[in-house]
């Protein structure tokens, strides 16, 4: 059974929503997931919405998985990456990590939930809510995905 990492949405457009300590932590978090990943030979699915309009992944992310052959970049045009990831990895399980924990990571976990049968994770020290957002959202979004036994 191999797992697949699926990095959401580490682009910049995001990260500027975070205070500095938030986006450093953020940033270091994912990078570790992403380490980790490559130490155990996973594949690494980046998330990436509509990075004509929007921007691509941050180098800081990009430059940690530089030379790995094993990540492949795509694609989505709403919050919910689901579909995407399915067309390239039909079977997981899945690890997510990335923003917004409560939007993007949140629908993406939701319908790789609803349309799989497959084990989903979300790393919750590697994803996050910009602080403006409120505790209570992402901690109702915390209860969701601990209710749903998705939650490392």
């Amino acid at each position: 059974m191999c797992k697949t990492l699926v990095v959401i949405d580490m682009q910049h457009c995001f990260l500027h929503n975070f205070d500095e300590k938030g986006r450093r932590r953020i940033i270091r978090n994912v990078q570790k997931a992403i380490r980790n990943a490559i130490d155990e030979n996973i594949p690494i699915l980046n998330v990436q919405y509509d990075p004509a309009r929007l921007g691509g992944t941050i180098l800081a992310i990009q430059n940690v998985w530089a030379g790995y052959p094993n990540v492949t970049t795509i694609e989505k045009s709403d919050d919910d990456g689901s579909c995407e990831v399915l067309d390239k990895h039909p079977h997981g399980p899945f690890m997510l990590c990335g923003i917004n924990l409560s939007a993007c990571v949140r629908a993406t976990a939701n319908g790789l939930y609803d349309n799989s049968n497959e084990n989903i994770q979300v790393i919750r020290k590697a994803t996050a809510n910009p602080h403006d957002w409120g505790k209570n959202y992402a901690q109702r979004t915390i209860e969701e995905f601990e209710a749903q036994d998705m939650l490392v």
